[in-house]
Order: C-alpha cells, then sequence, then structure tokens
C-alpha cells in the first residue's frame, strides 16, 4: 500500500517542512493556543504539525471530513481507547529497554505484543461498525483489514497467543526457610493460600479497631530476590523461556509503522477538539469554514478570540462576538475607536480564523467562507529596545518594507497601531503610501490605527469602528461595526463629560 497519513491526502506536496514557530504567532496569541492545544499531548510532537498551514484546498477539506468524523462520540471514543492502549505499549517497552534483567525484559515485550493485537482488533471493529464518512478514515479501514490478513500479523498474534497459554500453565514452588529460598516444580502440592486468607479474614471485621494490614511497595522492576526466583524458574521451564527469547529476537520491532504513524498523527484532531469543548459547552459557535483558492468575497459570523475566550472561560464571563466581510472590490479594515474596545482582539481574531482553516480545522465563529492565503504577515507596536542602535521608526519601517516586498495578492497582512513613535503628520504620510501598496497588491488585511483619515484613502478600504454604550460613552460594547469613526466628537464627549474642555477649565482657573 501506497504511504498513508492521516494528516494528508495521497499525491500532495504538503509536508511539516517548518519545525519552529512561525513569527506572526505571538503577536496573534497563536502561541498560547498552540501550547495549550498541545499541552496534554506531549509525547507527540504536535507542534510542528500546527506550524505548517496548508495551501491545497484538497487537503483541508480532507482533514475536514476526518475532524467530522471524529466529533461523533462513538469514533472519538473508539480512537481514545485506541491510543490509551498504544500508550500503555510505549510505556512496557520502555520499561523493557530499562530492566537488567533479561527475563523481564523479554515478558514485558510479549505484554507488549498482547496489547497490540488485540487493540489493533479492537480499532478495526469499532471503526467498521460506527461506518466513518471521510475518505482518510475509509482508507486506513482498508489498510487494517489488508493488514489483519497479512502473514506478518497472522505470525505476531499466533505467536503471541501460544507463548501467553504456555506462561499460564507454568507452575512452580518455592519453599522459604530462614534466609534461603528452595525453587522447584510443582507436584500438586496443596495451595495453603485459602486457608491461610480464611485464617486471617477475622483481622478484617469491623469489631478489630486496630489496623493489621502491611503495605508492601511494589515497582515495575523487579529486585535481586525476584530476579534471582525468575532465573531459576526459568532453568525448570526452559523449553517455553527459550520460545520467548526467540520472540524477542524476532518481533522486538513487532508494531505496524503506518499504525504507529496514525495514532500519532490522529492526535491532532483528539487535541484540537479536547481544547474547544468547553467552549463549546458554553454555547460559543465553531463551524467549517468553506475556503476558495480564488475568491475574496470572505465573510465570518460570530467570529472571536479563542485566547480570549479561553481565559473568559475560566473567569466565568461573557465573550462578545463580532462579524467581518468583504465584497466585491473591499480588501482592507481599518479599525478606529476608543482604546481598549477591542480593536486589537478583533484584529487577531482575524487572523486566527484564516489560520485556523488553512489547519483544516474548525474556526470560531458560526459560518464562514474564507480564501486559502499563502502567509500571514503582523506588525504590532512594541516598546523600543533601548539596546536596538537603530531608533524605533527605523526599525519599523525596515520590518514594513520586508512585509510589503514578500506578500503577494494571496498573503494576509494584519498590523496594530503603526508608528505611534513619530509626528501624526509623518505617520500618515506614511500609512497612506503603505495601504496603496497594499491596496496595489489587492492584498487582504487589517489595521488598526488612530488616524481616521486612513478610512477615506480608497475603495478597497471599509470602515469598522469600535463601538461604545449610548448611555454611557466611557463604557465599551467591544463590538466591531462598519461605519465611520467617531472623529473628534468622540474625543470631545469625554472631555465634556469630565468637565475638561478649555470653558470648563478656564472657569474652574477664575473660580480657584
Amino acid at each position: 500500500m501506497p504511504s498513508f497519513s492521516i494528516l494528508f491526502c495521497q499525491n500532495t506536496k504538503e509536508t511539516h517542512s517548518v519545525t519552529k514557530k512561525p513569527d506572526f504567532f505571538d503577536d496573534l496569541n497563536l502561541d498560547i493556543i498552540i501550547n495549550d492545544i498541545t499541552n496534554g499531548k506531549k509525547e507527540y510532537n504536535l507542534k510542528p504539525i500546527f506550524y505548517n498551514h496548508l495551501q491545497d484546498k484538497e487537503t483541508i477539506i480532507y482533514r475536514q471530513e476526518i475532524l467530522k468524523d471524529i466529533e461523533r462520540e462513538e469514533i472519538y471514543e473508539c480512537i481514545n481507547s485506541f491510543s490509551k492502549s498504544m500508550q500503555e505499549i510505549r510505556k512496557y517497552k520502555e520499561l523493557s529497554s530499562r530492566t537488567s534483567c533479561k527475563h523481564q525484559k523479554e515478558r514485558w515485550l510479549l505484554n507488549s505484543a498482547d496489547i497490540y493485537c488485540s487493540a489493533v482488533f479492537n480499532l478495526k471493529d469499532s471503526l467498521l461498525k460506527q461506518s466513518p464518512k471521510s475518505k482518510g478514515l475509509k482508507t486506513f479501514l482498508d489498510y487494517l483489514d489488508r493488514y489483519l490478513e497479512s502473514e506478518n500479523f497472522k505470525k505476531l498474534i499466533n505467536r503471541t497467543n501460544e507463548l501467553n497459554k504456555k506462561f499460564n500453565e507454568i507452575l512452580y514452588c518455592l519453599h522459604i526457610k530462614e534466609n534461603k529460598i528452595t525453587i522447584q516444580r510443582y507436584e500438586k502440592e496443596v495451595d495453603y493460600a485459602k486457608e491461610i486468607s480464611s485464617i486471617f479474614e477475622k483481622f478484617t471485621q469491623k469489631e478489630y479497631e486496630e489496623e493489621y494490614n502491611v503495605q508492601f511497595f511494589q515497582t515495575e522492576e523487579i529486585n535481586h530476590v525476584e530476579s534471582s526466583i525468575l532465573k531459576f524458574a526459568a532453568k525448570l521451564h526452559r523449553e517455553t523461556f527459550e520460545q520467548l527469547s526467540d520472540f524477542f529476537n524476532h518481533f522486538k520491532n513487532f508494531a505496524d509503522k503506518t499504525i504507529i504513524k496514525f495514532e500519532e498523527e490522529i492526535q491532532f484532531y483528539i487535541a484540537f477538539l479536547d481544547y474547544i469543548k468547553p467552549l463549546e459547552e458554553k454555547n460559543l459557535n465553531f463551524c467549517y469554514p468553506t475556503v476558495s483558492k480564488t475568491d475574496k468575497n470572505i465573510l465570518s459570523h460570530n467570529s472571536f478570540d479563542i485566547a480570549l475566550a479561553k481565559k473568559l472561560y475560566k473567569e466565568n464571563k461573557n465573550v462578545v462576538c463580532n462579524d467581518f466581510y468583504f465584497k466585491d472590490k473591499e480588501r482592507i479594515f481599518i479599525i478606529t475607536g476608543p482604546n481598549q474596545g477591542g480593536k486589537t482582539t478583533f484584529a487577531r481574531a482575524f487572523g486566527q480564523i484564516y489560520y485556523f482553516s488553512s489547519l483544516g480545522l474548525k474556526v470560531a465563529g458560526s459560518k464562514a467562507i474564507l480564501s486559502i492565503f499563502d502567509n500571514i504577515f503582523t506588525h504590532f507596536n512594541k516598546e523600543e529596545k533601548m539596546d536596538s542602535l537603530q531608533g524605533g521608526l527605523y526599525n519599523e519601517l525596515s520590518k514594513i518594507h520586508m512585509i510589503i516586498n514578500q506578500a503577494t495578492s494571496k498573503s494576509i497582512i494584519i498590523m496594530n497601531e503603526m508608528f505611534s513613535s513619530t509626528s501624526l503628520e509623518d505617520a500618515l504620510l506614511l500609512s497612506k503610501k503603505i495601504l496603496n501598496c497594499i491596496a496595489e497588491k489587492d492584498i487582504l488585511s487589517v489595521f488598526v490605527t488612530f488616524m481616521d483619515e486612513l478610512t477615506q484613502l480608497n475603495e478597497k478600504i471599509v470602515s469598522l469602528t469600535s463601538m461604545v454604550d449610548e448611555q454611557n460613552i466611557t463604557k465599551r460594547t467591544y463590538k466591531i461595526l462598519r461605519k465611520p469613526p467617531f472623529s473628534g466628537s468622540y474625543a470631545l464627549s469625554l472631555l465634556e463629560k469630565y468637565s475638561l474642555t478649555y470653558n470648563s477649565i478656564n472657569n474652574r482657573i477664575k473660580k480657584a
């Protein structure tokens, strides 16, 4: 069978080529989100999967269909059960590699093989009963069917069952006198275990208040006494233990590579579903976006910043959702409004939605139609570093120049509060030049700014405004609507509310 992946379609050119966190992750809080998603799955090294977004529509849909299948509780539990078995196998194999006792090393491998055979059988049967609809899980089921009929697997399960049966039949006697232990074959001697248990049973009755139970400390590795007993028991049952050694040598790497790969890759979906489940239970919407290679008429209903939603969820606070769309020639959102009004959160949510759509996962919102992008570029205003040899404006212009040069018509650009380190006149001039370049390249963009004048620059720009409560203008609603900027009226109303206009201050000075 050709190489199979539950993450990629066959013959796709998509790979896990990116192994480090993309530059825009910190600005969009994607680093926080991905850390939380992968936190409970560290053994699988999932982060590189999340670092590589897809540009192939077929692969995006391939993943969406698989995720829809795994969302079904029966399939989720089936895969989760299989993963627990594989985790137990890895534990036994790790113990087998660590122990110095030859017989224990070999027996742990036999235990692993036994768990593996049962787990693969159960996985196939359970998946078959649930009739998955996705191409990925159907293809994997076909693979499992052929694998279970293969000579290698039949040989593995037959030898495993034979050896288990022989070990279950092994009995021997221990004669313990003072510090000497004698091991000999079992010759149908009387088993005193039941008799001893009945004698000591009275000490478990309630009328005895004093506790007579003794705590024994058990470890996964046997001690030197147990190792010596096992060594002599192996001599008594030489043939069975020799067969165990032969099994160990022939089936040291018994697990199928494709099945191992499947169990590792499927955690990508499981981890994501585990992450969003508490949010969905709080009635926050996640949806499967419709994606397009060419259409830039995009929309999203009830979108939100996932990282912020998680934080608010823990604090038992409500999440404010927003809508957005581009139609016809619209390409650039200019977001203005009061500070702390949700502008940066909206910009982050925009980037998060686009990124998760490119992973083939659900996105925050009740409906989404999005374009496929080649890269995301961000520039969020940061404090100037004291050890930098260049000024803040120089560094900012250098980064933006790099972004404009590298971005294509399929890129996404998100910028937050540009040129705060220079004069308003210079900031306005530079921003206009940058926006004209971006408009000329036809790039989907989001700009958070204090410069209202930018909203009137060209026909590709859409003005969004962070709203305040009409009854109390100091109260933010965190709703971002398609409206012209407040301009000076908002600032004037604030000055009047707090008696900070020129006339108000002048009157107070006169009275003083």
